[in-house]
């Protein structure tokens, strides 16, 4: 260890290697004679200086003395002599150039082939360990004094001290220290793949791999089948401790991947993952440290317990002593971890399980995630003989500092990709020196190995085998995380093999392309993310057909490949992700993305996200790059979905607002000139490294062509010689379906395009647009009044599941209601005496519904029921002994239930059952609809309550004026959950809705029903706001007081009314936050007026939550499961895991019904059933048929499996 003191407190402490510094040492003394070093070495056993044996060469002599005499003077700097500790000065940096160009015209005009081979071995170690039942690896080190390296660090010392002088002319800010240099970013510039390639003094080359300590190249044999491991056994050799090696992949990239699925498949108690070429595991070791491991809470001695691990890693390297050495300190670290609550020796909280690596492919255990690094087969070839690639000279970055390695796929009958390093300057600035030597180290090189006619380059490919690995690791686990340095991310545009499904792909460049292993998650379950895509197109008023979804999902990867992978758990993004792929399809239809680079700002999260102490401001949705033969043009995009006609007002200020943000960050950290960015130049090279990544992206989907990539390159050279500063523009879109929309709508605000996309527009490039009642129309929507004849839709067959145990989750298709008669549709809030059909409405285009104004027309009265049962049964299916299984539901016991499992297994079909059987027997029902089949067909004929037309219910509703402060906290309760307020945001709530009760005369209000609005509150808040008592409150209130969720004016009974006789509410229409809006008020109307009934031991009413997941966790549910069974109420809820439910929602439930779940989910959902002795339940569950369940009721208490019955 070397220690630096910073300051008055502060030491940095820098790893270096005992044997490395003492050869060092040696070189220095000895002024350079020997060329090279060599040591045999065996695994486990630290190598001294004394077993490193010199390697004797020929220099010329002119680059010998020049050798010589800057040895002199970097001996004459002890203490402080070895590279990584000196201290820079003019006169140092001077000889250091002098020594480099020296090296270089030595390497240009060496004589022979010993002078050529002694220059390129120069200052190097060659190791070769023995490993027990294992090949020796093959190693090469690049010492610090190496002449490219040392010239780079001179440059790299020169460039950081300018920048710490130019922070302290900033004071004392940390604020401003922050927007000036990128500490961060600036860690991540090393001498990466300078050399690319080096020459052995066996004669073979090694290709780099990392950096074991500042200014230390790790270099391996081509050939290494498992680089990660071969490293590991390098640095303990070395004497380095794993720990002190920084990652060539920031553990924080990968555990923010880890993150994201278990947030997109939250409540999983368990993760499992498979590992493939893990070396010593410490990426991953420290990823799942970040992102798994619990620290205690603030306030707790110990933490919670984590989720349980269980690892099975594959290696090509196993060690019979110390397998995966940093995953066995993490497991021991997580045995030893106190958490709360009792363990069990028989499920430790991560277990580790090592195999060979040709088993992936035979193994069948499923996972959530697989990490799977450097799979693809490696060597060395003549780049001539590889093939021409798109852009055949790729440049340095950043003063010359960084060299990427750039990788190309090449014309090849088995996947084949080329890399080689940039080498070309594009000025004289920064390290040009060294990368002047690096070109000809480079041609030095391909004459030493017989590559007379071109330089070097590293092929990767995919033999069969390893295709096999990567296919078996899809096939297994949910998500994909690859880590290779030469792997080509276009090989997910297809599965390997045939038969498989297409990838949804997720990566983005991690800085600079080329610097380090690329970072890919990918996929092949496509069917959640497909489910997902189809709900939202029918929420946005597109048919689901004849692969519309696919397409939509090939659109969507277009734009974000990351955005799509985490729909599942997120249906949020779902309408999103519609809209964005709407967009593409419309911009593409026009020709606009011809030329285009297109980059999505939610892939550049280190970039656009939450990182400049701007937490809470939101970006646009896309950049899209054009360039010109003279500049480059960068146009913001930001698009949004409404589904009405009428656009709430602040909607085009919230699409300027995210476009102005995006504009602003951009100028601040790329172009701001008053004043400007320390790390300008080093910023402008990441910006470089994404316009690259994505002109690649554009080449391969064909909208580029070799000419404009190359054009696009020298633009994006310009930019980062700060030669040019793009046009940067606005444009949002719109899209809604309403015929109206774009006449309402301004085509620009503040400074700023706005577009209206319609039916029309979509219908051009291939969407179809669904009937405004909701009904199928294969024709394109026009601006007519004739209204299409409803075509009846295909009915699908389910897919029974493969017998095998498989990873896959089944991909259920898109519901399609079969349809039916018009159903009883109540628009109006006001006081309801009878339910019956309307009459025919108006097209939109010519009527908009006033709710103040709708009358019922024609009535034909709906049958209520005279009497309400006290008992009503359901028969739910068949067991294995064909006995009848009922479902018994009165208020002496338990009358609630709850329905769990994956898609597609029959929950919404159970459900319909269900409430087919209260209509026979006479029990109303309210059921809040999602996706709007509910409504299509209601059970017995209830009726339909159109959410999107405001419902008739008041949310100030008190019974005791007196009491409106308390009213007011519940209040502020429930839109604290719908809105996802903070403790001092509900605070404020509260206080508004306490002043606008006080505004209204409360406790003493001048009439009866005189309720307080939502506007009124919304007033309020944003009063209370202003005073800054908090923040963004009224932003969040928006769901609430900008889509009119409630409709204005008296309601009388009648809602009240509605419920004795069963209601449907469709809240399909909506937004999902306002659907969860709309459906926590009803609940909480229903939760009222239970009171209002009284006790009784009859039943009254069934609350239906199908898709409950939405409304499960509110603080309102709980409650009337709670207390509703002796107020005659009783509950359904079905959902697709048990994380989805309040904790009181699944303890209330008499009745449980289990369909298929997967691993780890079942564990979880087995410990809510009791089977019979001696079994399985969590792998039971996970066996199951579709259409078959788990039922356990309180007349039969043991769970049995059940053959599900269907109407």
């Amino acid at each position: 260890m070397f220690s630096v003191r910073l300051g008055g407190r502060r030491t940095a402490l820098l790893a270096l290697s005992p044997a490395l510094t003492a050869l060092q040492d040696r070189l220095l003394r000895e002024r350079g004679r020997v060329v090279a070093w060599e040591a045999d070495g065996r695994l486990g056993d630290v190598v001294d200086a004394e077993s490193l044996q010199p390697v004797v060469g020929a220099l010329p002599q002119a680059f010998a003395d020049r050798r010589r005499r800057l040895f002199e003077k970097l001996d004459a700097r002890r203490p402080r002599s070895a590279v990584e500790t000196l201290e820079w000065d003019d006169d140092l940096r001077a000889e250091v150039s002098a020594y480099c160009q020296a090296y270089r015209r030595a390497l240009d005009t060496a004589a022979d082939d010993t002078v050529r081979m002694s220059l390129l071995a120069l200052d190097t170690v060659r190791l070769s360990i023995d490993t027990a039942g294992n090949n020796p690896i093959a190693a090469m080190i690049a010492l610090p004094l190496q002449p490219l390296r040392l010239a780079w660090t001179a440059e790299y010392d020169r460039t950081l001290g300018e920048w710490a002088q130019a922070l302290t002319t900033l004071g004392r800010s940390a604020a401003k220290r922050k927007q000036s240099v990128d500490g961060r970013l600036t860690r991540r510039v090393t001498p990466a793949n300078l050399p690319f390639a080096m020459f052995g003094v066996t004669g073979t080359a090694f290709v780099y791999v990392r950096e074991a300590t500042l200014g230390t190249g790790v270099y391996l044999d081509p050939s290494e089948p498992e680089p990660g491991a071969a490293v590991q056994a390098v640095l303990e050799v070395l004497g380095l401790d794993r720990r002190d090696v920084g990652a060539d992949v920031p553990p924080s990239t990968v555990a923010e991947r880890i993150a994201a699925y278990r947030s997109v498949n939250a409540g999983q108690d368990a993760l499992r993952i498979l590992a493939l070429n893990a070396g010593s595991g410490e990426l991953l070791a420290r990823a799942l440290e970040e992102s798994v491991l619990r620290e205690p809470d603030a306030g707790d001695d110990v933490a919670a317990p984590p989720a349980r691990l269980e690892l099975i890693a594959y290696s090509s390297r196993l060690s019979l002593t110390d397998p995966i050495p940093a995953l066995t300190d993490l497991q021991r670290a997580a045995a030893n971890q106190q958490v709360r609550g009792a363990r069990s020796h028989l499920t430790p909280p991560l277990g580790l399980t090592v195999r060979a690596h040709t088993r992936i492919a035979g193994d069948v255990d499923a996972a959530n995630i697989a990490v799977v690094s450097d799979l693809a087969a490696r060597q060395t070839e003549d780049a001539a003989d590889v093939a021409a690639v798109a852009v055949a000279d790729a440049t340095v970055s950043f003063r010359n500092l960084l060299t990427p390695a750039q990788t190309q796929r090449v014309s090849a009958p088995t996947p084949v990709w080329r890399t080689a390093p940039a080498v070309r300057l594009r000025n004289r600035d920064g390290a040009a020196d060294a990368v002047d030597a690096h070109r000809s180290y480079q041609a030095a090189l391909s004459i030493a190995l017989g590559y007379p006619r071109g330089p070097l380059a590293l092929t990767a490919r995919l033999g069969r085998e390893e295709l096999a690995a990567l296919e078996a690791a899809h096939e297994r686990a949910d998500w994909v995380i690859t880590l290779d340095r030469n792997l080509g991310v276009d090989v997910f545009a297809g599965v390997p093999g045939s038969g498989a499904q297409p990838y949804v792909l997720d990566y983005a460049p991690d800085f600079l392309e080329g610097l380090g292993p690329r970072l890919t998650v990918t996929t092949t379950h496509r069917g959640d993310v497909q489910r997902l895509l189809a709900d939202a197109m029918t929420g946005l008023n597109l048919d689901v057909v004849d692969g519309s979804v696919r397409v939509a999902l090939d659109h969507l990867q277009v734009v974000s490949g990351r955005l799509a992978l985490r729909l599942v758990g997120r249906s949020s993004l779902a309408t999103e992700a519609v809209s964005l792929a709407a967009l593409i399809a419309h911009l593409r239809g026009r020709g606009e993305l011809d030329g285009c680079l297109v980059v999505p700002v939610d892939a550049h999260q280190e970039v656009f996200g939450d990182v400049r102490g701007d937490a809470g401001v939101r970006r646009c949705d896309l950049l899209l790059v054009r360039t010109t033969a003279r500049t480059m043009k960068i146009e913001c995009i930001e698009v949004k979905s409404r589904r009405a006609a009428a656009l709430p007002a602040g909607l085009v200020d919230d699409i300027v607002d995210q476009l102005d943000a995006t504009v602003a960050m951009l100028h601040d950290t790329f172009f701001r000139t008053d004043p400007p960015r320390i790390d300008a130049e080093l910023q402008l090279a990441r910006l470089g490294g994404i316009l690259r990544h994505h002109a690649d992206r554009a080449l391969a989907m064909g909208l580029l062509d070799d000419r404009r990539r190359g054009e696009v390159e020298r633009m994006v050279e310009k930019i980062e010689d700060r030669a040019l500063v793009p046009e940067i523009s606005r444009r949002g879109y719109v899209v809604s379906l309403g015929r109206n929309a774009k006449a309402d709508f301004p085509t620009e605000h503040r400074g700023a395009r706005i577009e209206v996309l319609t039916a029309a527009d979509l219908t051009a490039v291939g969407f179809t647009s669904l009937r405004c009642d909701g009904a199928q129309s294969r024709e394109p929507l026009q601006d007519t009044a004739a209204t299409p004849t409803p075509t009846p839709p295909p009915v699908a067959t389910p897919v029974p599941p493969p017998a095998a145990p498989r990873a896959r989750r089944p991909s259920p298709r898109p519901r399609t209601p079969e349809p039916t008669p018009p159903p009883a549709v109540v628009e109006t809030p006001g006081s309801v005496e009878t339910t019956a059909e309307l009459a025919p409405v108006a097209p939109a285009s010519a009527r908009t519904p006033d709710p103040a104004e709708a009358e019922l027309e024609g009535p034909q009265p709906v049958r209520e029921p005279t009497q309400v049962p006290e008992v009503v049964e359901v028969s739910l299916g068949a067991d294995a002994h064909a006995e009848d299984v009922r479902w018994r539901i009165s208020t002496s016991g338990s009358p609630h239930l709850f329905v769990l499992g994956i898609p597609g297994q029959g929950k919404s079909v159970t459900t319909r059952r269900i409430l087919n059987s209260f209509a026979d027997q006479g029990l109303p029902a309210l059921v809040v609809d999602f996706h709007g089949d509910m409504a299509a067909s209601p059970a017995g004929g209830a009726a339909v309550l159109d959410a999107s037309l405001g419902l008739p219910i008041s949310p100030f509703e008190i019974d005791d004026p007196a009491r409106y402060r308390e009213a007011s906290w519940e209040l502020a309760e429930v839109i604290g959950y719908v809105c996802g307020l903070g403790e001092i945001q509900r605070n404020t709530v509260y206080e508004g809705v306490r002043a606008v009760y006080e505004q209204r005369g409360f406790p003493n209000p001048a009439s009866p029903e005189n309720w307080p609005t939502m506007d009124e509150l919304a007033d309020a808040v944003r009063t209370s706001e202003a005073g800054g008592r908090s923040r963004n409150t009224i932003a969040r209130l928006r769901p609430l007081s900008d889509f009119g969720v409630f409709a204005d004016g008296p309601h009388g009974s009648g809602f009240a009314d509605l419920l004795r006789r069963g209601v449907v509410i469709d809240v399909h229409g909506l937004m999902e936050q306002v659907q969860r809006a709309a459906g926590a008020f009803v609940l909480r109307k229903v939760y009222r007026e239970m009171f209002r009934w009284g006790q009784t031991s009859q039943l009254r009413l069934a609350v239906v939550l199908d898709e409950a997941q939405r409304l499960a966790r509110g603080v309102t549910l709980p409650k009337i499961m709670k207390e509703g069974r002796k107020y005659g109420v009783a509950v359904v809820v079905a959902s697709q895991g048990v994380e989805d439910f309040h904790q009181d929602v699944l303890g209330n439930a008499g009745t449980k019904v289990a369909f298929r779940c997967n691993f780890p989910q079942s564990r979880k959902v087995a410990g809510f059933l009791r089977g019979r002795s001696g079994q399985d339940m969590s792998a039971a569950l996970e066996d199951l048929a579709v259409g078959q369940a788990y039922i356990s009721t309180p007349d039969h208490g043991a769970a049995r499996k059940v053959f599900m019955a269907r109407d």
